[in-house]
């Protein structure tokens, strides 16, 4: 069975690559039995949707504006991510 960290690892990975099928039946089955990761796979969509509003609001008037992140930050942002991971 996954462990906590593992499902949440996936569960990040999910929303940027497609995941094979019977990884994503063995995330369902621990998402059943865990509140807290099920809670953290909702949390991470609602974070993700709300960031794709912000994004589409703010460039909403200049369709050239495009918003990236450096190397350095994407690396910051994913170290603070890995180091509080059940």
């Amino acid at each position: 069975m996954l462990t906590c960290k593992d499902v949440a690892k996936l569960v990040t990975e999910s929303y940027d690559r497609p995941l094979p099928w019977w990884v994503r039946l063995r995330i369902a089955f621990h998402l059943i039995v865990c509140r807290l990761c099920a809670s953290f796979q909702r949390d991470v969509g609602r974070l993700r949707a709300g960031v794709r509003e912000h994004v589409a609001s703010e460039t909403a008037g200049d369709s050239n504006k495009e918003i990236k992140l450096s190397a350095e930050a994407r690396l910051r942002i994913k170290q603070a991510v890995e180091s509080h991971l059940p």
